[in-house]
């Protein structure tokens, strides 16, 4: 799949997946010309769901409502990080990333942001993607250790009242015989 170069970093983000996910054998789709049995996995670009392209708009409205973040536990780069994130939904643009260096606190960050999502704004299905078994496995722990400021239980335990459902599918990268 020929990559195109983009100027925006979400858009490199989405190129270079869209790469990892034919290297591991899946074929990346336009919504436009969609065909679902052209491959055992098929991914689509942008794909339309039975509420729409991704529930943007109720998201937003009930983002509007999220109460102030608490920034106890937090670093200063995670309460900007968390902020902007909500921030850029609230304004229609839901599509986002996180670019923070090295040992920052980007998973904490992540499963911060997505429990508020959850909790706050309903939010019915988000993609955490992972590009490396290491980081699946250090991710697995975070979110199994992650604990919200508002409740004494951890996020697995709210998991179920939250309608979290965990899908773990660590990426095999293709051998080249």
């Amino acid at each position: 799949m020929p990559i195109t170069i983009n100027q925006n970093p979400e858009q490199l983000a989405r190129d270079k997946i869209d790469t990892m996910l034919c290297d591991a054998g899946w074929v990346v789709q336009s919504k436009k010309q969609v065909n679902l049995a052209a491959s055992k996995g098929v991914a689509v670009r942008e794909y339309l769901t039975d509420a729409g392209p991704a529930e943007p708009d109720t998201l937003r409205s009930r983002l509007i409502t999220t109460p102030k973040l608490d920034p106890t536990g937090l670093r200063p780069a995670q309460i900007t990080a968390i902020e902007n994130l909500e921030h850029s939904f609230k304004k229609n643009r839901p599509k986002a990333l996180i670019q923070m260096a090295t040992g920052a606190g980007k998973t904490f960050t992540a499963a911060t942001f997505m429990y508020r999502l959850l909790k706050h704004a309903d939010a019915k299905r988000i993609l955490f993607v992972i590009d490396t078994k290491n980081l699946g496995e250090q991710a697995e722990q975070e979110f199994m250790s992650f604990q919200p400021n508002d409740d004494n239980r951890k996020f697995t335990e709210l998991s179920r009242q939250l309608k979290l459902r965990k899908i773990l599918h660590r990426y095999q990268p293709s051998r080249n015989p």
